[in-house]
């Protein structure tokens, strides 16, 4: 019903400075980028987004929220984007850290990160109901293939993403990691898609992958989108072995078929009765060693005001 929350800063991106967001005129107060990576766009908590998206023009869509080079000086938590047409979450480089996120019912990607994002992320939950593109998913993660700098390297802790199962022409994968990136995830759930992590261009070697994922759980999907993915897909990531990367990972497990409880009710049944163990995360709550975005049933952080599972 309307476009969505943008956030503009003045961090470091790798492609320069004033650059304009997707969507909108090339006017000064539609730009981003700069040299300042502890830039502040203020606060957003407890704050809900809900109806968002709409088609400015064919295929320019406004996000949940998007954020372009927002810096560390930026406090963001406790943020809902509920039933958008487009990303739920997405960064066009930027410093800055968030932490308890929920991304409901996004019609393409949940979180999706490009130009260079440098943050952390943790406690956060998302699930697809029915989304809108053939290939949804948890995280698009990109960065460049031609080595621009500052590099995509993010941290994720804590994430329990759901998909919606077989929906769309694609394969909907848990993750899709590409471009040259690099990063860290530990304790993450991935459920109910299709595939659990497409791995895309030059991600390393098993011994030394760009993108490092330590403790985490994959249920009902084989790894790898290449093997059981759209009939006749070609490599495109090299030869690397994505189920061979997510075996080497310390406590990485993958599951009989089923599910880390109901993320299609309302509100989801995601909480275990307790906590998985899982592995320390290097930032933000180095208590939280368990797996999943919540320690257990009594976990009532996704609660309050700016929660809301309504279809419409």
């Amino acid at each position: 019903d309307w476009g969505g929350v943008i956030l503009l800063g003045k961090a470091n991106n790798f492609k320069g400075a004033n650059v304009t967001i997707e969507g909108l005129t090339a006017a000064p107060e539609n730009q981003y980028g700069g040299t300042d990576d502890a830039d502040s766009s203020g606060q957003l908590s407890y704050v809900r987004i809900e109806y968002s998206g709409f088609e400015l023009a064919p295929n320019e869509e406004i996000n949940g929220l998007t954020m372009g080079s927002v810096g560390s000086g930026t406090v963001i938590d406790h943020m809902m984007v509920s039933n958008t047409l487009d990303d739920g979450f997405e960064w066009f480089d930027g410093t800055v850290d968030a932490k308890y996120l929920v991304a409901n019912n996004a019609g393409d990607d949940l979180f999706d990160a490009d130009q260079g994002y440098r943050g952390k992320l943790q406690f956060l939950f998302d699930r697809h109901v029915a989304p809108l593109t053939a290939d949804p998913t948890g995280f698009e993660m990109d960065s460049d293939l031609a080595g621009a700098t500052p590099v995509t390297d993010y941290r994720v802790a804590n994430a329990t993403v759901c998909g919606a199962g077989a929906t769309g022409t694609d394969p909907n994968r848990g993750m899709v990691l590409r471009e040259n990136l690099k990063g860290e995830m530990v304790n993450v759930i991935v459920t109910k898609f299709d595939t659990g992590v497409d791995t895309r261009d030059n991600f390393g070697s098993v011994a030394a992958p760009t993108v490092k994922l330590t403790h985490s759980l994959f249920f009902e999907q084989n790894i790898a989108a290449n093997v059981v993915g759209n009939p006749g897909e070609t490599d495109n990531d090299m030869g690397f072995d994505e189920n061979a990367w997510f075996t080497a990972g310390t406590g990485n497990a993958q599951t009989k078929p089923g599910g880390f409880g109901d993320c299609q009710a309302n509100p989801p049944a995601v909480a275990p009765d307790a906590a998985v163990a899982g592995g320390t995360p290097n930032f933000g709550d180095t208590a939280a060693t368990y797996i999943g975005a919540f320690k257990d049933k009594t976990d009532t952080w996704m609660t309050g005001a700016w929660i809301d599972w309504a279809a419409n």
